[in-house]
């Protein structure tokens, strides 16, 4: 009894240390972000230090970011907008929501929903899209579970930030969702900022 007293208490302490530093953690990388959104106007370098930044913490296997150009009613992701966790991972880059294997999530991103499933079967069953390009799409990139979460400012959507993990299914809780919902809020008023200096210009 005395052991096992003792063995709970060394798990419950390892257990404040893990939460401890990983709320350090999230602090350093809220801070970075926030430090860039104040210092430069440059959206190319505020998109690239949101994703490579979430991408990282969160052991993302890719981190992304999809711009949404209203004029033309699509969503695009460029070079300065992907994070992959290595080069064997799928690259975003240059696809659109004009491509049909992608034309589907743009209906769901533009009705400024949060996505988030622990199994492509969970995230499959909700929208309806058994036997549809977008599931096999899904399958063909390995994808286990997904994140992603609405970008905009002023009810006027901006874009998405997509977090995926295609290694192995990873469930996030909910101090991980905040903390992603934060950085979405504040990255919807960096690419505002961004894009008035951009037209100021």
């Amino acid at each position: 009894e005395t052991i096992a007293y003792q063995i709970d208490i060394a798990f419950e302490q390892i257990r404040l240390y893990n939460l401890a530093q990983k709320t350090a953690q999230r602090e350093l990388l809220l801070r970075k972000i926030f430090e860039t959104m104040r210092s430069s106007l440059d959206l190319n370098v505020i998109k690239n230090t949101i994703v490579n930044e979430v991408g990282k913490v969160l052991n993302a296997d890719i981190c992304f970011i999809s711009s949404y150009e209203a004029d033309n009613d699509y969503f695009f992701i460029d070079e300065h907008s992907e994070y992959r966790s290595s080069d064997d991972e799928y690259s975003f880059v240059g696809h659109d929501s004009l491509d049909l294997k992608l034309r589907g999530f743009a209906e769901i991103f533009k009705n400024n929903k949060e996505i988030g499933y622990s199994s492509i079967e969970d995230f499959v069953k909700e929208y309806n899209l058994q036997g549809s390009i977008e599931e096999t799409f899904l399958h063909e990139i390995n994808n286990k579970s997904g994140y992603g979460f609405s970008i905009s400012y002023a009810n006027k959507i901006l874009g998405f930030m997509s977090i995926l993990y295609n290694k192995e299914s990873k469930q996030l809780d909910n101090e991980d969702l905040d903390f992603l919902r934060i950085i979405a809020t504040q990255a919807g008023i960096a690419i505002y900022q961004a894009n008035l200096y951009n037209m100021t210009q």
